[in-house]
């Protein structure tokens, strides 16, 4: 069982990025700002951040709190592209063995951004 854990972690994180990298495209087109070409997530979210707080009203605790999320998540790998395939096209993990991270503890935190962000892409 474990080892389909491991083998489902990419695609889960995988999809967790893209919803990330889109949303906050989604709140950089709501404000009519310039949407930066990247999967960049650490870029996006420096972008998106002062738009949250001038666009949007998010106060500084909301937002201390989804930097942490990202700056957690994204430690290491900042695009989805990383999750998208375990290597890359010379054979090098794209992600260390090393790397740990809990599926569970993942999901709360997006559960949190997007409880956060909710009321700005369903208004």
């Amino acid at each position: 069982m474990d080892v389909m854990a491991d083998y489902m972690f990419y695609s889960v994180m995988f999809n967790y990025m893209q919803y990330l990298e889109l949303a906050l495209k989604n709140i950089l087109s709501y404000s009519n700002s310039k949407i930066p070409y990247t999967h960049d997530i650490i870029a996006l979210w420096e972008t998106t951040k002062p738009v949250l707080k001038n666009n949007f009203g998010k106060d500084e605790i909301e937002i201390l709190i989804l930097d942490s999320i990202i700056k957690a998540i994204f430690i290491k790998n900042n695009t989805s592209m990383d999750f998208r395939y375990k290597a890359d096209k010379q054979g090098n993990d794209n992600i260390l063995n090393s790397f740990t991270l809990d599926l569970y503890v993942v999901k709360i935190w997006i559960d949190v951004f997007d409880t956060i962000i909710y009321d700005i892409y369903n208004a």
